[in-house]
């Protein structure tokens, strides 16, 4: 199957919103790719939503997520 990546953050301070809608979309889709779910700082209610749904991917450091974010997409090829 082609894989697919979610990339979404949540916090009582940002919201539940984006992260929510993204692991929605992947339960749509997991029937249908390999997906992958990248966050940082998860909740312990985050990890079991997602584990629920998808692989996980920890982020080990906070900067810059996105160079991070993007080399690990481009090893997983």
């Amino acid at each position: 199957m082609k894989k697919i990546y979610f990339r979404a953050d949540a916090s009582s301070d940002i919201g539940y919103g984006h992260f929510v809608r993204s692991l929605a979309l992947a339960d749509i889709l997991k029937d249908y790719f390999d997906c992958y779910f990248a966050t940082i700082h998860p909740t312990e209610y985050q990890l079991k939503e997602i584990s629920k749904v998808c692989q996980y991917y920890r982020f080990q450091t906070m900067v810059p997520i996105m160079t991070i974010f993007f080399r690990y997409l481009q090893e997983m090829k």
